[in-house]
């Protein structure tokens, strides 16, 4: 895959707070992503199940680059529902893939596969850990799914793990956070010793975007997350100053 190629991409949880970032950042550049999602938005979006691929065979067809950040995140899902959304959706999305030729499945995971407890440095060589619930037990099998499906073809993969994304709009990390701290209700997660790998939204779409057309990413496992970690106190600190008001423990 030439560097230079203007491929054709598509992105699936196209209204998603990442994936709506990535089909603004390709529609400026000039580009015509092909969006999925349950409600279609706009033209460029289709309102499709990713679990059945079929049904949105055409685009996958014409597309070169497929970008999969479609997930079901939500604490209060259900285990079956959360297997069903992350993995077995996944695993059809992928095997779709290789029907229909896509050159590149880039996967969004996430840095939680290395496991709550984690610390230091993380490189892309530190062991997998699934002990946090079914939300990581679900994004580690989706990696599985996707490189199972690739090693029967010659479609490439990139499976990304990203940080805590935030910035503009993000729910977790900064709408229901400031939302909480508006009604002084806030609760400042581990008491302010727990520790965040944070990413802003506009740095994991470059890092994905160069993903999806670098020769050099083909068949890698990437970590996206700033250099090291800060405490959750000092994240949130940043919270009160945008607002005017005092933090916890400041």
């Amino acid at each position: 895959m030439a560097d230079s190629k203007q491929n054709r991409i598509l992105i699936t949880g196209a209204n998603g707070f990442i994936g709506g970032a990535l089909m603004r950042h390709y529609e400026t550049n000039g580009m015509s992503p092909i969006g999925i999602d349950l409600v279609g938005v706009g033209e460029n979006t289709l309102a499709e199940d990713i679990s059945k691929p079929e049904t949105f065979s055409a685009a996958l067809d014409k597309c070169d680059v497929l970008i999969h950040a479609a997930a079901l995140v939500s604490n209060a899902a259900s285990d079956p529902d959360m297997w069903k959304a992350n993995v077995l959706a996944t695993k059809r999305l992928a095997e779709a893939a290789v029907k229909y030729r896509v050159k590149r499945f880039i996967h969004i995971s996430s840095i939680v596969v290395y496991g709550n407890t984690a610390d230091g440095e993380l490189d892309e060589t530190q062991p997998v850990h699934g002990d946090g619930g079914s939300y990581v037990l679900t994004k580690l099998a989706a990696e599985h799914a996707v490189l199972a499906s690739a090693m029967k073809s010659s479609m490439e993969t990139v499976i990304i793990r990203p940080g805590d994304v935030y910035g503009p709009g993000s729910r977790p990390w900064v709408v229901l956070p400031i939302e909480a701290i508006k009604k002084r209700q806030f609760i400042l997660p581990g008491y302010g010793r727990g520790y965040f790998r944070p990413i802003y939204i506009d740095d994991l779409v470059t890092g994905i975007s160069l993903a999806a057309s670098k020769e050099a990413a083909a068949n890698e496992i990437l970590n996206m997350s700033c250099k090291g970690y800060i405490s959750t106190k000092e994240f949130f600190s940043h919270h009160f100053k945008w607002m005017d008001k005092r933090g916890p423990f400041s």
